[in-house]
């Protein structure tokens, strides 16, 4: 089969006004929300705690600007110790994610409370969205001082 100029031109156009279609439909989704902006997130590593109960601990501020403006603070957890090669292996794990509230709210604190516990710390919450209660063979406590916006959407003191 030969291609003459004419029908070049008609293939042409036809691909590069499907891709336009394409770039439209996608510039209306991301517009509606349907699906994310992928640069509309900024995540930072605001803190690494090495080896506390067998785990790396690392706390990760997330800010995103979409239609509505989301914050979170993540604490994610690996094993201890691992080189690069079985860290991408052994990939971390979400151990806790919140609303922090506030732009300047205090990070949460992570320190072992005995064999095979963990215990993280905050004083206030605006609401949790992840809360795992352990990890590998550690158990994860908690202790939050307030959060503003529990499940049961009234306010409540955390013993």
């Amino acid at each position: 089969m030969k291609f003459t100029g004419r029908s070049f031109k008609r293939a042409l156009s036809f691909t590069l006004g499907g891709i336009a279609l394409l770039a439209v439909a996608y510039v209306v989704l991301v517009f509606l929300a349907v699906i994310p902006w992928p640069y509309a997130c900024i995540s930072e590593t605001k803190m690494k705690l090495p080896n506390v109960s067998g785990g790396d601990f690392e706390i990760i501020y997330t800010n995103c600007d979409t239609l509505a403006k989301e914050e979170s603070i993540s604490v994610h957890v690996s094993r201890a110790g691992a080189s690069r090669v079985t860290k991408w292996l052994n990939k971390k794990t979400l151990l806790f994610q919140y609303d922090p509230g506030a732009w300047d709210a205090p990070l949460p604190s992570i320190r072992a409370s005995g064999q095979g516990r963990v215990l993280i710390s905050i004083p206030r919450v605006s609401s949790i969205s992840v809360q795992s209660r352990n990890w590998a063979n550690v158990s994860v406590d908690y202790e939050i001082g307030h959060i503003d916006y529990p499940v049961t959407g009234q306010s409540q003191q955390t013993p």
